[in-house]
């Protein structure tokens, strides 16, 4: 009888191991890899705003 119990807390614990692992993250690069990123700039073309984007640099 004891023996049955052991195995079921063991099952159990390697079941809340495996599913409670810490997910891996794809790297930022990767994520946006092939996609375009649109900036909608409510301000009149040349200002201040085109010039601190990311794309002016």
């Amino acid at each position: 009888m004891m023996h049955g119990a052991l195995v079921a807390h063991v099952l159990a614990a390697v079941a809340f191991g495996v599913t409670c692992s810490a997910p891996r993250a794809q790297s930022v690069a990767d994520f946006y890899k092939g996609r375009a990123v649109d900036f909608i700039v409510g301000a009149a073309a040349g200002g201040g705003f085109d010039q601190a984007s990311p794309a002016a640099s």
